[in-house]
This record gives structure tokens, sequence and C-alpha cells, in this order.
């Protein structure tokens, strides 16, 4: 049977207990955490837990994907420590969204796959 699929990705920073988009334009990013402004969780009982106002990019090929990334890492919070130079200070978490149906029978499914970057991880050996 046929199947479709459709594919999203959003990357979020938490950085000072604070929740960034780091999808949006680079100046906005800037200004947002200059005013610490930041996403709110919500918490549905069939959607799961979601970050209001995510910016969900869709994707179709591996290599969209890679610069939708490279622009959010443009986007971190970084700085020196004793152990790197660009060390991130930030939890990084970038969520791939898939979204598929099943055209037979009209079934639906969605799924996620969450990557996450923790703080300082680089010190880990």
């Amino acid at each position: 049977s046929e199947c479709s699929f459709q594919f999203t990705l959003s990357v979020l920073e938490i950085y000072n207990e604070k929740i960034l988009d780091l999808l949006v334009d680079p100046r906005v990013a800037s200004e947002r955490r200059k005013h610490k402004h930041d996403l709110p969780i919500k918490v549905d009982v069939v959607r799961g837990v979601s970050v209001e106002g995510l910016t969900a990019i869709p994707i179709a090929t591996v290599d969209s994907m890679v610069g939708i990334i490279e622009l959010a890492a443009g986007n971190r919070m970084i700085g020196v420590t004793s152990h790197n130079d660009h060390s991130s200070r930030s939890h990084l978490t970038v969520t791939l969204h898939c979204h598929g149906e099943q055209h037979c029978n009209g079934k639906k499914w969605c799924g996620k796959l969450h990557l996450v970057d923790l703080a300082g991880s680089e010190r880990i050996p």
C-alpha cells in the first residue's frame, strides 16, 4: 500500500533556564536573548510535551536538514572555557518530526526523534 511522509525540523536552545528558538533570524534570536524572552512549554494528553511558537521547517533532503542545523548552530550561545575555546553554554535539542499516512485506509501516525547536546558535554571523555 502507498504511504506518504512529511518531515519537519525544529531546533531549540535552553540557556539560563530559558527556551529559545534557534531557527529564527539571528537578529531576532539576539533580541529575544537580550530581553530574556523564552517560549512556553505546553503539555497535552494527546500530543505530549511541546514548545509553543517553536519554528518547524519542512525538510525534503538530508542536505536541507544539514543546512537548517547549521543555521541553528550559528544562533547558539557559546563561550570560552578551560576545556574548549568554543564551548556550548546551553543545551541544544534538534527534533525531527515525521507525519505519515497510509493512503489505502487513511491511517495516520506521527513520531519524533530528539537529538540532545548537553552544555559542557565536550568534557566527557
